[in-house]
């Protein structure tokens, strides 16, 4: 029936979206490990704003950690 069918889609919906934030977590891990790296090998905060295409201010700010 129509109320099964909507459940099923809002359960394939709810599982997409789940694995798309999953997949945008991962990416934002391995970011932060590719900029920490940059930096132990020696590259500028401006060389790595610029290859994100972002300010070196705002580089430095979200990696400052990293």
């Amino acid at each position: 029936n129509a109320d099964e069918e909507l459940l099923k889609q809002l359960e394939s919906d709810t599982s997409q979206t789940r694995y798309r934030c999953t997949l945008q977590e991962t990416a934002e891990k391995d970011l932060d490990k590719a900029v920490h790296a940059a930096r132990e090998e020696g590259f500028s905060w401006a060389a790595i704003a610029d290859i994100l295409g972002i300010s070196r201010q705002g580089a430095q700010q979200r990696y400052k950690a990293a």
